[in-house]
């Protein structure tokens, strides 16, 4: 089977995009190989594409200088998204995503419940800042150098669960901002 024609236009435009701040992706060579391996990777999941998977894909390019060979790049992007977001990406109703949420809305309540009932009293729920930071592993937000340490910690830990208690802390730890950011979440959310 091949690939949605949708789907290769998804690709190609996020490839495009990928970590344009970076020379190495403003390469056609490293963009070409980000949209083959990219397309590989859904022919033989025989899955449509998810668009993020370029944004986890590309820390592994920059694990060595010059880029390791396409076939172990592949190699390690495969086993790290079947170990730590196949779950997801394979889920088209986003169920396991909604039971995510679920999951670290409780661990928000037990943790710092003060901090859970203001978010939700704001409609700040994991859905508006949490979602990119499970299915890119927070590849997307973050600098590639903090992506790759963040990583490093995520394997070592060799728990799936683990992306969890990063979220809490990155949440719990925000104090002031997370407050600001859902206050300007509630706020454009009212507006529409």
């Amino acid at each position: 089977g091949g690939v949605d024609p949708d789907d290769l236009r998804t690709i190609a435009a996020d490839v495009k995009r990928t970590r344009r701040d970076l020379p190495l992706f403003q390469k056609e060579k490293t963009q070409a190989s980000l949209e083959k391996l990219l397309i590989q990777w859904c022919i033989q999941r025989q899955t449509s594409y998810k668009q993020g998977l370029n944004e986890v894909l590309a820390p592994f390019y920059t694990l060595a200088e010059p880029p390791l060979p396409e076939e172990l790049i592949y190699k390690l992007f495969e086993a790290f998204v079947k170990r730590y977001l196949e779950v997801f990406l394979l889920d088209d109703d986003f169920g396991c995503l909604r039971r995510a949420f679920a999951l670290f809305e409780l661990l928000l309540a037990y943790h710092d419940p003060a901090l859970a009932r203001h978010l939700a009293g704001a409609g700040f729920t994991p859905e508006l800042y949490a979602t990119p930071w499970i299915l890119t592993l927070f590849s997307r937000q973050l600098a590639v150098g903090l992506v790759l340490r963040l990583w490093d910690t995520l394997l070592g830990a060799d728990d799936p669960n683990f992306v969890f208690f990063l979220m809490l802390a990155l949440v719990t730890e925000g104090g002031e901002e997370a407050e600001e950011e859902a206050a300007a979440a509630a706020a454009a959310a009212s507006e529409k």
